[in-house]
């Protein structure tokens, strides 16, 4: 049986944002510079056997905008416009769909993962260590979703 079918979304994480400013575009005119975020991802949606890093759409994702990096923004300002947008796509989207939605989405399968960290006070948010040596780290303002994948990721993997 096709597993992509049986998937399950079991929590989604709204308002991320990765710890870089690595991986932007931008463009100077008149001495304002405008451009664009290659890492736009602002969900982590957790399925049954892996996550999902997802930029749910929202007005203005990947901009950048005078050295301003406004995706940020919207993960801290925006995350309600973020959660609705999100929830219509776990709603009515498979965890496979999800991930094709945006050039940007990646997964991490669960047994790809080597290690995490989870930040609960300065800095709230997680870096996970795949077993490719890739290194991910990532803002979760809200400390009950940050409580959450912990919690998933305490049930799947053995560090």
């Amino acid at each position: 049986m096709d597993s992509s079918r049986t998937e399950k979304i079991i929590e989604a994480i709204y308002g991320i944002f990765k710890n870089s400013q690595s991986g932007y575009q931008t463009l100077q005119i008149k001495g304002l510079s405008f451009g664009t975020m290659s890492n736009t991802e602002n969900t982590i949606f957790i399925t049954d056997t892996r996550l999902l890093f997802v930029t749910v759409p929202v007005l203005g994702g990947g901009a950048m905008l005078g050295g301003i990096n406004v995706s940020m923004m919207q993960s801290t300002f925006n995350s309600k416009s973020i959660a609705e947008h999100g929830e219509q796509m776990k709603n009515s989207m498979t965890p496979q769909a999800i991930l094709e939605s945006d050039k940007s989405n990646f997964e991490i399968p669960f047994d790809m993962i080597k290690s995490y960290k989870v930040r609960n006070f300065f800095g709230r948010g997680i870096t996970i260590l795949d077993t490719r040596g890739q290194k991910y780290t990532y803002s979760i303002g809200n400390k009950v979703s940050l409580l959450k994948l912990e919690s998933v990721l305490n049930g799947k993997i053995d560090v």
